[in-house]
């Protein structure tokens, strides 16, 4: 699971899946859309028999382009990065 400083609204294109934001399990599917806020502790899981697609749409450029505010946080690791910048 990860977390970020900014929003993500994950599009999805082909297969079925579900995302675990915070305590709760959002199922998806071709042609749904879901909502990640803001530092929300999440993660995507394809349970279909082919490959799942998603298309994420988030406004961290524009947190990079005014000031370097979007970071991300991993579970279990105490690593913070500027959008933009690898994860080691």
């Amino acid at each position: 699971m990860h977390r970020h400083t900014y929003e993500n609204h994950p599009l999805c294109p082909g297969g079925v899946g579900y995302s675990q934001v915070q305590d709760q399990k959002v199922q998806w599917k071709e042609g749904d859309a879901i909502y990640i806020p803001v530092w929300a502790w999440h993660k995507h899981t394809n349970t279909g028999a082919g490959r799942a697609r998603y298309l994420a749409c988030e406004n961290a450029p524009l947190l990079q382009n005014i000031g370097g505010l979007a970071f991300r946080q991993e579970i279990g690791k105490h690593v913070i990065a500027r959008a933009g910048e690898p994860l080691p």
